[in-house]
């Protein structure tokens, strides 16, 4: 009877074990879900500000060409390489 007990006991701390280890495991993948959803917005995030500085620079490149019309694409190279 007493052997009976003791390996119930054994088999229930082991159930206790497994059951703590996929507990943590659950945690891990939670954890690297919430890292992954804070790195997206991140990513959206400066995905919209380059898509902002790319409709900013269009929008005074235009009023560049406006100015000095062909002679634009000069002087913007001019200054970019300088």
């Amino acid at each position: 009877m007493l052997t009976t007990l003791m390996k119930l006991i054994d088999f229930y701390n082991k159930l206790i074990l497994i059951s703590y280890q996929q507990l943590n495991r659950y945690k891990d993948i939670q954890k690297t879900e919430e890292v992954y959803k804070v790195n997206q917005s991140k990513e959206l995030i400066i995905a919209e500000k380059i898509i902002e500085l790319d409709l900013k620079r269009d929008e005074l490149f235009e009023e560049l060409m406006l100015l000095l019309g062909s002679k634009a694409y000069e002087l913007l190279r001019t200054v970019q390489n300088h």
